[in-house]
């Protein structure tokens, strides 16, 4: 690291070095022996991007172990939509890993997590919400005694296509939301280059503008509300239809309870 910096004089050296380490880790302190202590932000965001590696490789291994396994029971596509969606989330959150916290990044960077950042909640919110929604249906379908066309495979093309329509919009809603909230945040960003910045001692590049923010927020708020409203009627449906539901094997109980356990949690996710 002392390559990067020349010194004017052999007195200088010492204190030149302590003070651009201090620069390059954020406020950091450097105590008798010359050895810089990291700041509590700059520690904060280590853990930080250490939490979103661990949820991006254990996203990656849940998705790779569903996709294998012989053991595993065959995940529908949705379910498959929500884990990778979490997985592009943390990507985004990690860009600036190995960074020191008070370094400034490239415009084109900066301006791609910005909108990213902007992005992920919408997509995680919406891959979530037909999460939820497949559950729902298939539970419905259950206590209905009717046969559920996103279960199994059809018998007649009037079902086929009814199931490929009802896959189809599951999967591409939140990609589409996802990607109408990248693009105008892109526009806002290329539009305006001053907005795009990573604040001192910030975690991740964002936008002072606030219409990203503040409309990427009113969506997961909504979103959530209705996850939450659906986990409601799920458990209603569960209620009156115990017996069946446990008997059944095409709900699984374990697939039912986190997802109902994901639904309490949205109303943490609203506040």
């Amino acid at each position: 690291m002392f390559s990067l910096y020349s010194f004017h004089d052999s007195i200088s050296t010492m204190t030149d070095a302590a003070s651009n380490r201090t620069d390059l880790i954020g406020s950091g302190s450097v105590d008798e022996n010359n050895n810089t202590a990291p700041s509590a932000g700059s520690a904060l965001f280590i853990l930080f991007i250490v939490f979103q590696l661990i949820g991006l490789v254990g996203s990656i291994l849940i998705l790779f172990t569903a996709c294998i396994s012989k053991i595993v029971r065959k995940r529908h596509w949705s379910w498959f939509s929500f884990v990778f969606s979490w997985i592009v989330s943390c990507v985004s959150y990690s860009l600036l890993a190995g960074a020191p916290i008070n370094w400034q990044p490239e415009y084109p960077l900066c301006l791609t997590q910005a909108a990213l950042i902007y992005t992920v909640p919408t997509l995680t919110a919406f891959s979530s919400l037909a999460l939820v929604i497949q559950v729902l249906v298939n539970v419905r379908a259950l206590a209905e005694n009717r046969v559920n066309p996103t279960a199994i495979t059809p018998n007649n093309g009037g079902n086929m296509s009814l199931h490929r329509l009802w896959t189809f919009l599951l999967l591409a809603i939140p990609y589409l939301s996802g990607a109408g909230m990248f693009a105008m945040s892109l526009v806002i960003g290329l539009r305006d280059r001053g907005t795009v910045r990573r604040e001192p001692g910030g975690f991740y590049c964002n936008m002072e503008n606030p219409i990203p923010g503040k409309l990427s927020a009113a969506l997961v708020a909504v979103i959530m509300l209705i996850c939450v409203s659906l986990g409601i009627t799920i458990c209603v449906i569960l209620r009156k239809n115990w017996n069946a539901v446990r008997s059944d094997v095409q709900v699984p109980l374990a697939t039912v309870t986190r997802v109902l356990c994901f639904s309490a949690f949205s109303v943490v996710a609203t506040v």
